[in-house]
Order: structure tokens, then C-alpha cells, then sequence
């Protein structure tokens, strides 16, 4: 997924990173490994848990995570790269109340990157809790329109050899 975001031109001395939902860093840790340029990285994530965790495994005056849920919380700074990975097809019904609410806190021309499953349909996994939803390319580009996003490139992303997802690279609109 790093790899991805490097070839797409993610990363500069200068960008302000924003990645939705890191988990347990596991991308942070791969950008940090690759020694990839940035300026600062700001962590959101809904578990507390997880945020303690990756406040006590990362350090530095660049690195910063904050609990809260995407899709209702402000920023006080503005983003030049946002990314996401495994995380928009768990969300109900849909990712575009995240990137309705993100693209306010975009820079013109800043670059946006997630990963879907590609298709049609959504369930409930057998655990009644964990909701799956998969999106066609149209579905995707007129969410991205409505949010004020503009579809760059369309790539795909290996988690595994039989995990291959379909990577969504869009751009703010240089224009408000």
C-alpha cells in the first residue's frame, strides 16, 4: 500500500498526512521503514484502545494520533495527502459522510487514496456487527464528485496474493 502511495507521488518534505483508521500502524510503520518525506502525520482512530496503543509505540514531534470518528470530527489543520487502507468497506452504509467531512479539511489539489472491494452488494458478516460493502467504479465516482473530489487514478493493491483490492487515488479540486 505504501509502495502505491509513493508511485502516486504521496509524499514530500512538505505534505501533512492524514490516514483514517491505522489500526495498529501498521502503514505509518512502513512509511516511517521507507524513510518516505513528510512534514507531519495525524493518526484517526475510532478505538481508544488503538490510539493508546499507537501513542505508546510511535514517537516524535511529527506524529500524532487522535480518537475520535471521522465522519463528525474538525480539524484545526488542513491535509495535503489523506489515505485509508481496509477501512471504507466497513463503512455504513457508505464511505461518503468520511470523505463529505474530510475534503473540508483538504488543501487544492491534495490526494486522497482507499482501498475497495470491487463489485456490488454489502452484508453483515456472521458476527451480526462487522458490515462488508463492495463498489462499482461508477458508485465511487459519483461519490467522489459529491464530496468535491476528483477521480485521479484507478490501481490495485496486493494485501496478499489471493487479497487484491482495488485502490481509489483522487484529488481535491484546486477550485472551493
Amino acid at each position: 500500500f505504501v509502495s502505491k502511495l509513493k508511485q502516486h507521488g504521496a509524499f514530500s518534505p512538505g505534505q501533512a498526512l492524514l490516514e483514517i483508521g491505522p489500526g495498529y500502524g501498521r502503514l505509518l510503520k512502513s512509511i516511517l521503514k521507507s524513510e518516505a518525506a513528510f512534514q507531519t502525520y495525524l493518526g484517526v482512530d475510532l478505538s481508544a484502545q488503538n490510539i493508546e496503543f499507537l501513542t505508546e509505540t510511535f514517537s516524535g514531534d511529527r506524529i500524532a494520533f487522535q480518537h475520535g470518528d471521522i465522519e463528525t470530527r474538525t480539524f484545526d489543520q488542513r491535509f495535503d495527502v489523506v489515505f485509508s487502507s481496509l477501512t471504507f468497506k466497513h463503512l455504513y452504509p457508505s464511505f461518503e459522510r468520511v470523505l463529505q467531512n474530510v475534503s473540508q479539511a483538504l488543501n487544492p489539489g491534495a490526494l486522497v487514496f482507499f482501498d475497495l472491494i470491487e463489485g456490488s452488494g454489502e452484508h453483515f458478516e456472521h458476527d451480526g456487527v462487522t458490515y462488508l460493502r463492495h463498489y462499482s467504479k461508477e458508485e465511487v465516482s459519483e461519490i467522489l464528485t459529491r464530496c468535491g473530489l476528483r477521480l485521479f487514478a484507478w490501481d490495485e493493491v496486493a494485501h496478499t496474493p489471493e487479497q487484491k483490492r482495488r485502490l481509489v487515488v483522487a484529488t481535491k479540486h484546486s477550485r472551493e
